[in-house]
């Protein structure tokens, strides 16, 4: 198994492939298997790019939310061992409710819980839990959003998605290009369908039933709506006019 496996891709890619190849040649020959776990570079590979060995090469699984059950297991079971209980059930659907039952966001939570408990206390109350949905570490392990990829322009393309739509109810393609163009912005359409599946893959965005984009996790949307996304979104937008302007300038001259 190669884990971070973005790394590993990008420097095969830089190398003609021949590390790839080769991986590609002995599973073929029934030698060994391979299991690769990336994010974005490596469903960039898998998926997108025709010239890469891993193009069906392997089955792609990509990982979404941990079941219900898990999650209320983790927030239950470790608490149960040490003694401690929820004041009721809904606290522990709360915590489920909120992280998107993302799965390191369920644990630094329930440690965040851990850490305002008094010796003494061993009942679980919604301010505790409250507090730890609001917490310094949850909040940092949200950030990073925007650093899939190495590609700049490519982290633009998120961030104007991510500030165009947050405080929309759930969005479709269609929806997405009609919020840009009214900051006339006019993206080409494969680069806000890898933007999209860029976000997907980092469990900011998730589909419903109709196919529409919805954000996965409430604090995440809680936390780029306290950071005056409309703002952002004005410096994105400015960026991104000047970045087009310094292309057309060469031709133009």
């Amino acid at each position: 198994m190669i884990d971070e496996a973005d790394t590993f891709v990008r420097h095969a890619l830089e190398n003609a492939y021949r590390t790839l190849d080769a991986l590609r040649r002995m599973s073929e020959e029934g030698h060994c298997n391979f299991i690769l776990a990336g994010v974005w570079e490596l469903y960039e590979q898998a998926v997108l790019d025709y010239r890469s060995p891993l193009r069906n090469f392997a089955e792609s699984i990509p990982l979404g939310a941990l079941e219900a059950d898990a999650c209320r297991e983790l927030a239950i079971k470790p608490m149960q061992t040490m003694r401690l209980e929820y004041a009721n059930a809904a606290l522990v659907e709360q915590l489920l409710d909120a992280t998107g039952q993302r799965a390191n966001l369920m644990a630094i939570a329930c440690h965040e819980i851990l850490t305002q408990l008094r010796p003494d206390e061993r009942v679980i109350t919604e301010e505790h839990v409250h507090r730890s949905l609001h917490s310094e570490a949850i909040f940092n392990a949200l950030k990073g959003w925007d650093a899939m990829t190495d590609d700049h322009e490519a982290r633009q393309w998120d961030r104007l998605v991510v500030y165009a739509t947050i405080d929309k109810a759930p969005f479709d393609f269609a929806a997405l290009v009609a919020l840009l163009h009214q900051h006339s912005v006019t993206p080409d359409g494969s680069t806000i369908e890898q933007s999209l599946a860029r976000l997907e893959l980092g469990f900011v965005l998730g589909r419903d039933d109709q196919r529409r984009y919805f954000y996965r996790v409430p604090l995440f949307r809680e936390l780029i709506l306290q950071e005056s996304p409309q703002a952002k979104l004005k410096v994105e937008v400015e960026s991104w006019r000047f970045a087009q302007t310094k292309r057309k300038s060469p031709a133009e001259s």
